[in-house]
């Protein structure tokens, strides 16, 4: 999975959080349509969103065909 990067003016203001992404897994694997459906900081969402995008994913199958599907991740921003 590729590191999601944790802004920098949040490391420094010592801020934790999280962002929840949806998004659609197309048959080839590649993910399209992703949005932020929550995030407790704006700049959380926008490096989750960057992490969702370079991902690619096993596809799916229904009967041995690959199809698409939708998903949900929630990504964890810890400052300690």
């Amino acid at each position: 999975m590729p590191l999601t990067v944790f802004p920098p003016f949040l490391i420094e203001r010592g801020v934790s959080g999280s962002a929840t992404v949806s998004f659609k897994v197309k048959a080839d694997g590649y993910v399209e349509e992703a949005k932020v459906e929550s995030a407790t900081e704006p700049a959380f969402g926008g490096s989750a969103l960057g992490t969702i995008g370079r991902m690619v994913f096993k596809p799916a199958t229904k009967n041995g065909v690959p199809v698409p599907v939708t998903g949900k991740v929630t990504f964890p921003f810890t400052y300690e």
